[in-house]
């Protein structure tokens, strides 16, 4: 019961007893008016007897009778049954008369049964329209029907979409904002893009477009990820173009062969070739991705995409390159993975900027002024020098300035990159390795010469990571001091054959160090020179009195690290060394004390097997080889694998007819080992290079003499493993 009508029953109970009203709620039905409910003047009291209440299903209607109490229910609201003529007959409606003129159509009459008494009521179904989204309507005492509000449908589950359903109510379907009838898949769905404004042609089934940097099929594979997409920019003629300006691309090399050779990366893997078109000079910022994996990424013109040259070429994990100030024209972009892979292409196109004068050897190139720093990036220049002391050939951007002498000057070259690792090297010219005089590796290397003649000379800086971007140089040059006996080349000891020399560390300095180890700048080193009468084995040792660890080199020409024939933490020992003089170069991390250097010799030994390019071990039909680098010497001067101070052995592959041929070789002792392929002699060509602990490379080779070139590590060599197969192409 509402509570107005109950306040109204009680206010017309005829007996006397107390009646609890509850109050009004906001939405009785009355909240606008109440009508006065009217008593029924012929309904008569309650039954005397409170035990008799109403009971409709007690009613005795069309039964016999003698009085009207025969036929009483004791009910109200039917109206005071009657007995007519013997016959129980209904009682009339006590409440026909109860609303007012003037009330709404949704007034009607009601009837109270528990208060006995009538009162016009508000009927709530007339004013419904059926529509659950408008809200529930309901019927005003004083206003007839009034509009509901409208239901709050939100079920605060950011998985649905909450809606209102004509004719059907509050709905809560799953989540889908681009309405391509698949759910979002972080609601249970399998809608991986359910963006509206990108996702309406993404889900499971539909066809994997290639080039639009989408998973469009959700199979967690993105464009040339995926396996439906087929590439078909194999080579240069089939190269995919580019649009115009800043743009990213998907590519792969899957399925694609290796075409092109480029300069800074190894043969091998697989290569996509891709066009763009400069309308005028730009600047061509490019960067190639693919997970953590190493690749390659270069620029070239299109009309020389074959053979080049590189204008620039980069190889790293993520690597990028810039090149300043290209011509217009069309060019290729080459991107090479050593395994086939997925890539991602990024090329920016700015506006011109004047290039860097350091990329290689000149008369124009950026000079290095005495006490000034100056600042670039490796991205900006390709790989012109290999580093005298870099093992591993490098294949890393370098860049290059020139020092200018006017006369004999002592010279330090201060380097760094952030604590990253740099090789700077000092070299006469860029055209060969062979232009080294020194080279250093350290986080912070400094490169010492004192005496340096008058005359040109470069400075080339390289990253120990092709990661790195930035560097430093800065170069402090000094008129020449008169260095201290053994200090540097112009004051070289003699040291007698089979004799010592003790040299106290305070004197000495570092002047360029060697090829293999204690260059950092921390080091010292002391200059001697040995002559020998007659071929020997000679072994030279070097100790010092604190204990510090030392590097021996020995070369033919004492201010050229080129000249290195052997590089070793010492004792060194070289083998049938042939008559002359030789200079030792030893280096020592100690501070104080004294260095003794004890030389040793004795008849001389035969040569390791193939240790010179005479002696070439035939391996045409294929060989398996266990060998050592102990005792050999260095005769491998020129190549991205040459590296002064590795000893090496030479290995001869002459073909009747065109052959495939695969080589592995392996370092059998801690230390690095490496093997190139060279035509037209052991010096000759090369054609491809390997390095690491172990060394592979599977080519087809056309009829003629081929050569292979083993080397081993410079400070740790030893035994070695040769693996070669010579098989039908």
């Amino acid at each position: 019961m509402r509570p107005a009508l109950a306040r109204l029953a009680c206010a017309l109970v005829v007996l006397g007893t107390a009646c609890t009203v509850p109050m009004d709620t906001p939405d009785d039905g009355w909240r606008d008016a109440q009508i006065d409910a009217q008593p029924a003047t012929d309904a008569g009291p309650p039954p005397d007897d409170a035990a008799v209440v109403c009971d409709p299903e007690s009613s005795r209607i069309g039964e016999s009778c003698e009085t009207d109490d025969d036929c009483s229910d004791a009910c109200f609201c039917n109206g005071a049954e009657r007995c007519v003529e013997g016959t129980c007959a209904a009682g009339d409606d006590p409440c026909t008369d109860v609303v007012p003129e003037d009330a709404p159509s949704c007034v009607v009459p009601g009837c109270v049964e528990s208060a006995r008494a009538c009162a016009a009521m508000p009927d709530h179904a007339q004013c419904d329209d059926g529509e659950p989204c408008n809200g529930d309507e309901t019927c005003s005492a004083s206003l007839g029907c009034v509009a509901g509000e409208e239901p709050a449908c939100d079920d605060d589950d950011a998985c649905t979409i909450d809606s209102c359903e004509v004719g059907v109510g509050c709905a809560h379907d799953p989540r889908d904002l681009d309405l391509d009838g698949h759910p979002d898949v972080r609601c249970g769905g399998d809608d991986c893009d359910d963006d509206p404004r990108t996702g309406a042609e993404t889900y499971p089934g539909v066809g994997e477009l290639c080039t639009n940097r989408r998973d469009d099929d959700c199979d967690g594979a993105l464009d040339f990820e995926d396996d439906d997409c087929v590439p078909t920019n194999d080579d240069c003629a089939s190269a995919e173009p580019l649009p115009p300006g800043d743009v990213t691309v998907s590519g792969t090399t899957r399925g694609l062969d290796a075409d092109i050779d480029l300069t800074c990366a190894p043969a091998g893997g697989g290569d996509a070739v891709y066009r763009i078109q400069l309308a005028e000079h730009a600047d061509l910022h490019v960067e190639a991705r693919s997970g953590n994996a190493t690749i390659s990424v270069a620029l070239r013109p299109l009309d020389e995409c074959i053979s080049g040259p590189d204008l620039r070429c980069s190889t790293r994990v993520g690597p990028s390159f810039l090149a300043r100030n290209v011509a217009p024209g069309d060019y290729a972009i080459i991107v090479r993975t050593p395994l086939p892979a997925p890539f991602t292409l990024i090329v920016d196109v700015e506006p011109p900027s004047v290039p860097p004068q350091n990329e290689t050897c000149g008369a124009t190139t950026d000079r290095l002024q005495s006490g000034v720093t100056v600042s670039g990036r490796f991205d900006e220049v390709r790989d012109d020098v290999v580093p005298a002391c870099r093992e591993d050939g490098g294949l890393v951007a370098d860049a290059v300035y020139r020092l200018q002498l006017d006369a004999p000057s002592d010279v330090a070259i201060h380097a760094t990159a952030g604590g990253s690792s740099l090789y700077v090297s000092l070299v006469e010219g860029c055209d060969a390795v062979t232009d080294s005089l020194a080279c250093v590796v350290d986080g912070a290397p400094i490169v010492r010469r004192r005496g340096l003649a008058a005359g040109t000379y470069f400075v080339v800086v390289e990253p120990a990571d092709p990661t790195v971007v930035t560097y430093q140089l800065t170069a402090q040059i000094t008129p020449a001091a008169t260095p201290a006996p053994g200090d540097a080349c112009g004051s070289a000891i003699d040291v007698p054959v089979d004799g010592r020399v003790v040299i106290p560390v305070a004197s000495l300095l570092q002047d360029g160090g060697t090829s293999c180890g204690g260059a950092s700048g921390a080091e010292r080193d002391a200059v001697l020179r040995l002559t020998l009468a007659q071929e020997r084995d000679v072994t030279v040792t070097a100790t010092t009195t604190t204990g510090h660890a030392s590097y021996v080199a020995l070369r033919t020409e004492c201010d050229e690290m080129w000249s290195e024939l052997a590089c070793r933490a010492q004792p060194l020992t070289t083998r049938a060394l042939a008559a002359g003089t030789y200079a030792l170069v030893v280096t020592t991390a100690a501070t104080s004390g004294d260095l003794t250097i004890d030389v040793e010799t004795s008849a001389p030994s035969e040569s390791a097997p193939g240790d010179h390019c005479e002696a070439a071990i035939d391996v045409s039909a294929g060989a398996r080889i266990d060998a050592t680098f102990e005792g050999a010497g260095d005769d491998l001067r020129a190549g991205t694998c040459a590296s002064f101070g590795r000893p090496d052995a030479f290995y001869r592959l002459s073909l009747a007819t065109e052959r495939r041929v695969l080589v592995f070789a392996e370092s059998l002792v801690p230390g690095l080992v490496s093997v190139s392929l060279h035509t037209g002699g052991c010096a000759g060509p090369e054609l491809l290079c390997r390095n690491g602990t172990t060394a592979a490379f599977e080519r087809v080779l056309p009829a003629g003499e081929h050569f292979l070139a083993v080397e081993g590590d410079q400070t740790t060599p030893g035994a070695y493993r040769l693996r070669v197969l010579v098989e039908a192409p």
